[in-house]
C-alpha cells in the first residue's frame, strides 16, 4: 500500500459574494438644497387642496351638481367679498362669537359645578345618572328642533344649543377627575376636619382637568 505525497492539494475556491446594488433611483428631495425642501413639501401637500377647489369650481359649471346647492368656488368668493365690504360679515361673525362664548361659559360653569356634585355625593349621582345616560348620547343637532320649538328662534335657543353641545365633555371629565382623586389625600383631609367646600378649594388634586376638555 503506497501513498502519493507529491500531489498538491488545492484549496476550494470560495463562491463569489453578491454585492447589494444600490437602487439607481434616489430620493430626489435629498439632492435639493435645504431651502427648497420645505417648499417642495408644501407644494406636495397643496395638491389635494388644489384638486378639491378645481372640482368645486368645475362640477357646477359642467352641470354635474346643482348650482343651487353647490355654487362654483369663484361665486362663493365673490359673495364673501361682497359681505365683507358691506360689513355684514363682521356683524354676523361678532354675533356668532358672542353666542359661542356665552354658551361655552355657561357650559363650563354648569359642567364643573354639577360634575363636582355628582362625583362627590353618591345620592346626587344615583339621582341624575339615568338622565345623564339618556342625554349624553344624543347629538346636539338632533335636539335642535326641540330647542327651537320650546325656546323659539331667538338668541336663547342658539345659546342653549351651544351650552348643550359643550356641556358633556366638561361635565363627564369633571366627574371622572373627582372620582379618581387619591383616597389617601381624602383620608388626610378628613383627619384635618376639612369640609367639602374647603377640600375643593385647598386639597391637592382638587382641580379637575377640565381645561384640556374645554379646549
Amino acid at each position: 500500500m503506497s501513498t502519493d505525497l507529491g500531489t498538491p492539494v488545492t484549496a476550494p475556491v470560495p463562491a463569489p459574494v453578491a454585492v447589494p446594488v444600490r437602487p439607481v433611483v434616489a430620493h430626489r428631495t435629498a439632492r435639493l438644497p435645504g431651502v427648497l425642501r420645505p417648499v417642495l413639501r408644501g407644494l406636495t401637500k397643496s395638491v389635494a387642496i388644489a384638486a378639491l377647489l378645481a372640482v368645486w369650481e368645475l362640477a357646477p359649471r359642467l352641470a354635474l351638481v346643482d348650482r343651487t346647492f353647490l355654487p362654483p368656488f369663484s361665486e362663493v368668493l365673490d359673495a364673501w367679498w361682497g359681505l365683507l365690504e358691506s360689513g355684514q360679515l363682521a356683524a354676523n361673525t361678532q354675533a356668532s362669537l358672542a353666542r359661542s362664548f356665552s354658551g361655552f361659559g355657561l357650559a363650563v360653569a354648569v359642567g364643573v359645578s354639577l360634575g363636582l356634585l355628582i362625583g362627590w355625593y353618591r345620592p346626587v349621582a344615583d339621582l341624575l345618572s339615568p338622565l345623564l345616560e339618556l342625554f349624553r348620547n344624543t347629538a346636539a343637532l338632533a335636539l335642535l328642533p326641540v330647542f327651537v320649538l320650546i325656546l323659539g328662534i331667538g338668541e336663547t335657543s342658539k345659546i342653549s344649543i351651544v351650552l348643550y353641545a359643550c356641556l358633556w365633555p366638561v361635565l363627564l371629565n369633571t366627574i371622572s377627575a373627582v372620582r379618581t382623586v387619591d383616597p389617601t389625600l381624602l383620608r388626610l383631609a378628613r383627619s384635618l376636619d376639612l369640609s367639602a367646600p374647603r377640600l375643593f378649594q385647598k386639597g391637592p388634586g382638587r382641580r379637575p382637568p377640565s381645561c384640556p376638555r374645554a379646549r
